[in-house]
């Protein structure tokens, strides 16, 4: 990863580059699509057992990664810049536990929902977040913690 330099403002945000704003919008979206466009069926006891654990342990990962920000008493804004790189916890296994937690939701309503149709969604989110944020994320955190972050690259992936 080559270190490259990145203009850092922090003025009011409007709602696209709000991430949860994606991630609501993308939670009513499968359920709309899931409920009235229900394609290839599946739902059965097992899925909706997968959904439970699943969203348990997303609900998990959100609730230790925003721990590990508050401990670091770092922003948690993916515009503005971070004074701690969060390396522990969560952050062992991810990049982007908190986004990665978004997408396991998503991914859980889907199963629980018991049909294709919403399935696509968590792919959609997650480039779209890849795209918007992530990347960019990344070129902050490279111009402010350089060889340390990408050392720390290097040992984690981005998502899993």
């Amino acid at each position: 990863m080559s270190i490259e330099k990145v203009s850092i403002t922090t003025s009011r945000r409007p709602i696209w580059r709000f991430p949860p704003a994606y991630f609501l919008a993308a939670l009513v979206l499968s359920l709309l699509l899931g409920s009235y466009v229900p394609l290839v069926p599946f739902g059965s006891s097992t899925s909706l057992i997968m959904a439970v654990l699943l969203f348990l342990a997303a609900v998990t990962i959100f609730l230790l990664s925003v721990a590990q920000f508050r401990r670091a008493k770092t922003t948690l804004r993916p515009f503005e810049p971070s004074s701690a790189l969060l390396t522990t916890g969560p952050y062992r296994i991810s990049r982007n536990p908190i986004y990665l937690a978004m997408t396991l939701v998503l991914i859980s309503l889907a199963l629980g929902l018991g049909n294709l149709t919403p399935l696509f969604l968590p792919v959609l989110f997650t480039l779209t977040i890849d795209r918007l944020f992530v990347r960019h994320e990344e070129r902050m955190l490279v111009a402010s913690f350089g060889v340390q972050y990408e050392d720390y690259c290097a040992r984690v992936r981005r998502w899993l």
